[in-house]
């Protein structure tokens, strides 16, 4: 059976993903390598298999190996990559199936592979600090609302750029243009979802561990999703693209927002809030 030609392409930042970039290059017969090196060096791939190497960057893969799958079409993909820190498979497929997200659906992946790189140790130290410390019990806790105007505090939903504001306006629209203000109906429903993750944390009995590690997996892997598009956003309008929202980022916001509003425990303070507002509008519309 004729072998494919490949390429191996890598990009490291401390040089872990590199070792393993090594590795698969000593293994396969080098006279069927196309290209051999890291990703900023090479704008096309001519192969047909490509062995693509990343490092972790807030749940994902760097953002120059994502630039990268996001052009590739039609290839065959095999995914390596490190992580500074992580001790089980699930986290693990947690990133690889974050990469994946970036890779389009005419390309076929043959074969993933994720290991733990080297972690400084001062960092070391802190996440294992933090990883025992699982029964602080919070005796100071509180909702904190900002002394700013409700119009500021809505300027600062609305311009987030993750489309909460929009999304938020929708779950609220039966209690709106009615007799109270749009702009106070959507506080009052604010204040309430957070009251709902106050109820959430005293049925912790307030222990702080607990109520981050519920449904930590999922707020995380949403949050590095919104965070590497916001990434992304930053970066085309820096390179002179001053379009506030593109279609395809809208899209992607609007996808991100509704799968952290199903997120079991935002899904249940949402869950509350509407429970409670009709009666909280009652006691608004008295004073």
């Amino acid at each position: 059976m004729k072998r494919e030609r490949y390429s191996i392409i890598y990009s490291s930042k401390t040089g872990n993903t590199k070792k393993l970039a090594e590795a698969i290059y000593n293994t396969l017969p080098q006279n069927k390598c196309d290209y051999y090196g890291t990703v900023d060096k090479i704008d096309d791939v001519l192969s047909n298999v490509i062995y693509i190497g990343f490092w972790t960057e807030k749940g994902n893969a760097d953002h120059l190996t994502i630039d990268f799958l996001n052009k590739l079409r039609n290839k065959k993909i095999f995914l390596f990559g490190t992580a500074g820190y992580g001790e089980s498979e699930k986290y693990f497929e947690g990133i690889i199936n974050n990469v994946k997200k970036n890779i389009d659906s005419s390309n076929t992946i043959i074969g993933t592979f994720m290991c733990q790189g080297k972690m400084p140790l001062s960092v070391r130290k802190r996440y294992e600090k933090m990883k025992n410390q699982h029964d602080f019990i919070s005796t100071t806790a509180a909702i904190h609302i900002a002394d700013l105007s409700i119009e500021h505090i809505i300027d600062l939903f609305e311009c987030d750029g993750t489309g909460i504001c929009e999304f938020t306006r929708n779950i609220i629209a039966p209690y709106c243009n009615q007799k109270i203000d749009n702009n106070i109906v959507y506080i009052t429903f604010v204040f309430l979802h957070e009251m709902g993750h106050w109820i959430q944390f005293n049925s912790l009995n307030k222990n702080v561990f607990d109520f981050i590690q519920k449904d930590l997996v999922l707020e995380k892997n949403n949050f590095d999703k919104m965070e590497n598009l916001k990434k992304q956003r930053k970066e085309r309008i820096d390179r002179g693209n001053k379009c506030k929202l593109t279609a395809r980022e809208k899209k992607l916001f609007w996808q991100y927002m509704k799968e952290y509003r199903a997120i079991p425990k935002e899904k249940e303070a949402d869950e509350f809030a509407l429970s409670k507002m009709e009666e909280a509008l009652q006691l608004i519309q008295k004073v």
